[in-house]
């Protein structure tokens, strides 16, 4: 509504289907009219493609309030890079088929809606930064569902108040800011530690303590043997050096040994049957136990 990108956030519309997901995204193109517009979810995705090519979606932005995507497909893996240029405020430069290529500033709110979520590898606040999760957990029963085109007809005789609600909705965002929503944060916060390769590793596969260590290569090894087991094609690719770095920020694991060729602070269990009820403590956690008098 107010062309401000400041919040840097895209909005994802999640549910299983038959809760009024796009119901309502409708909704919402039909009151902007052309202040909305729609792309290809599959824009949002990460592909291989050249950095120089056409790009029909994004040619469509410029000046726009409202972008929406919707069916996200499941399984594939977000473009981040694409999405934090796209929420971001910076100018972006595009090109339509067969055009020059030309620069706008983003006037747009992304909203992504579907019965998949994407995935993501990123484990950085960059790119968690701007998702918020919308959860849509009611379904409505066959025998309460409406013909579509009545509540689209009746959404249209009433879009007068409609935009009247977005517009004070506006105008409370300029007062106060996008503020936080309990159920946007927990789904969110779920949504982050379903996608965090490392974490769920520790948790399934790991023990973490001040006195243990375990190698570097076995820790590897162990790593990209389960990456492979989840088929985790990218946390399978990384490297050894980028899954050390991820323990020593985050967990405040060390290097270790003869020549730094262990990694203390965590070590591979050898029975995995309690992995569904372990939960690897932070690196917050870790300085408390620090802080606990020894037995």
């Amino acid at each position: 509504m107010t062309g401000r990108t400041d919040e840097h956030c895209l909005f994802f519309a999640y549910g299983n289907g038959k809760n009024g997901k796009s119901t309502f995204m409708n909704m919402l193109s039909m009151v902007m009219g052309d202040y909305a517009t729609t792309t290809s979810v599959e824009a949002l995705l990460d592909v291989k493609a050249s950095g120089e090519g056409a790009s029909p979606y994004m040619a469509r932005l410029p000046g726009k309030r409202l972008a929406m995507a919707q069916e996200m497909p499941e399984g594939r893996r977000m473009n981040e890079s694409l999405v934090k240029s796209i929420t971001g405020g910076d100018r972006i430069a595009t090109r339509g088929l067969y055009k020059d290529v030309f620069e706008f500033t983003p006037t747009h709110t992304l909203w992504v809606s579907g019965n998949h979520k994407p995935r993501i590898a990123g484990t950085d606040d960059g790119i968690w930064r701007r998702l918020r999760i919308l959860p849509f957990t009611i379904v409505i029963p066959d025998a309460q569902r409406r013909d579509s085109r009545v509540i689209e007809a009746e959404f249209y005789n009433h879009r007068a108040g409609i935009l009247r609600w977005l517009i004070e909705g506006a105008k409370m965002w300029y007062k106060i800011g996008l503020g936080t929503c309990k159920a946007v944060d927990t789904a969110t916060t779920e949504y982050r530690g379903e996608e965090d390769a490392v974490a769920r590793f520790i948790a399934e596969r790991c023990d973490l303590g001040l006195t243990k260590s375990v190698s570097k290569a076995l820790l590897y090894a162990a790593w990209r043997e389960w990456t492979e087991d989840e088929g985790d094609k990218a946390a399978f690719a990384k490297s050894q050096r980028w899954l050390l770095r991820q323990l020593s920020a985050r967990w405040d694991c060390t290097k270790g040994g003869s020549g730094g060729m262990s990694v203390v602070g965590i070590a591979l269990r050898p029975d995995h049957s309690d992995a569904d009820d372990y939960f690897a403590p932070t690196k917050s956690e870790r300085e408390l136990l620090r802080e606990m008098p020894m037995q």
